[in-house]
């Protein structure tokens, strides 16, 4: 399985945004920013995606669970 696009709707801080991972070559991709960017709630919601939302999460601080 490969994601090749991770739409973060309303995840943690995020809201509307897109994560274009579609490559042409090969299928390493390195995630880099700011400190305060990003990058390990994005990570949260790769692993939500894949092993379930947990029952709390700290995620849910901006946007109320539905």
């Amino acid at each position: 399985m490969r994601i090749r696009t991770l739409r973060l709707m309303r995840f943690g801080a995020f809201q509307d945004r897109e994560l274009d991972l579609a490559s042409e070559g090969g299928s390493f991709h390195v995630v880099h920013g700011h400190n305060e960017a990003g990058k390990t709630t994005a990570l949260r919601a790769i692993t939500a995606l894949l092993y379930g939302f947990p029952e709390r999460t700290p995620d849910a601080h901006l946007f109320a669970p539905r």
